[in-house]
């Protein structure tokens, strides 16, 4: 996979996770969905995200940012582990749509496709 199928596979999965669907006019993603099922769709959701926290590092961005990252992942872990509040409050503490935008934010301009993740 080239740098810009990565970046797009990253969008796909914050998307997926965090604005699928339209409800009340807020999006709502899998992310909140996966919390009803107690441990593992936490820990699905976490995993998932971590993909982008990997595609960080391979670009070589700052370790503050994915410091940031890790974070943001954890803490939607954290928040999705509480019964039934934890998935309402998941709905609204979008990690995952708030890291890509920080990968967007930091990856490097000048890559050219695929050299970095060939390393």
């Amino acid at each position: 996979m080239t740098t810009k199928d990565h970046l797009r596979a990253a969008g796909i999965i914050a998307r997926v996770l965090d604005d699928q669907f339209k409800l009340l006019g807020l999006g709502i993603g899998f992310d909140p969905l996966l919390d009803l099922v107690p441990g593992f769709g936490s820990f699905l959701a976490t995993f998932l995200g971590f993909y982008l926290i990997w595609l960080a590092w391979k670009l070589e961005i700052p370790e503050e940012i994915i410091a940031r990252m890790i974070r943001n992942i954890l803490l939607n872990f954290l928040i999705g582990e509480i019964p039934l509040v934890g998935a309402l409050a998941s709905a609204f503490y979008k990690s995952n749509r708030t890291n890509y935008d920080l990968l967007r934010k930091y990856a490097p301009k000048d890559t050219v496709e695929g050299e970095i993740l060939q390393k």
